[in-house]
C-alpha cells in the first residue's frame, strides 16, 4: 500500500505543478535534441522493454542560457518505440519551442505544461495498488477469524 501511497502522491503532485505551470512565462527556445532511447534493464532481466522520448533544448531568460530536458511533470514511458517516436516528432531538433519556466527558477521547466498522461496513470495506479492492499488485509483477518 505504500506504493500505492507514493503513485497517489506523485500524480497529485504533478497535478499541483501542471496548475502552478499555466502561469508560467513561455520563452523561446529550440530543441537541440530529439530521439527515442531504449530503458536500461538487467540482462537477466524478462521485463517489458520500454522506450522514452529524449528531448532537450536551450532558452534564455534575462540573458542567461538554460537547458531543459522536461515535456512535462512526470516521465513518460512507452511499451512501444513507435509510440515514443510519435512523442519525439513533435520536437525535431532545431525547431523552435515554447518554454514554460518558473520565473523565480527558470530552470525549473517544461514544454508541455498541462501534459498530465503520467499522472493519470500514477493515480489509477494508486488506486488499484490501494484496493489490492486492502484485500489483502481483509483476506488476512478474516483467515485469522476463521
Amino acid at each position: 500500500m505504500g506504493v500505492g501511497a507514493y503513485l497517489g502522491g506523485r500524480a497529485k503532485w504533478a497535478k499541483k505543478r501542471a496548475a502552478e505551470a499555466a502561469a508560467w512565462p513561455a520563452a523561446e527556445g529550440t530543441v537541440t535534441r530529439s530521439e527515442v532511447v531504449e530503458d536500461p534493464r538487467p540482462e537477466d532481466s524478462s521485463a517489458t522493454q520500454t522506450y522514452r522520448a529524449v528531448v532537450e533544448y536551450q532558452f534564455e531568460v534575462g540573458g542567461r542560457e538554460y537547458v531543459g530536458k522536461r515535456l512535462g511533470f512526470i516521465a513518460r514511458h512507452y511499451y512501444s518505440a513507435d509510440a515514443a517516436k510519435e512523442t519525439a516528432s513533435r520536437y525535431p531538433a532545431g525547431t523552435t519551442v515554447a518554454v514554460h519556466h518558473d520565473p523565480g527558477n527558470p530552470e525549473d521547466c517544461v514544454l508541455e505544461p498541462g501534459n498530465l498522461e503520467g499522472a493519470k496513470m500514477y493515480g489509477i495506479l494508486s488506486w488499484v495498488i490501494g484496493a489490492g492492499g486492502l484485500l489483502l488485509i481483509g483476506a488476512a483477518v478474516w483467515l485469522i477469524r476463521e
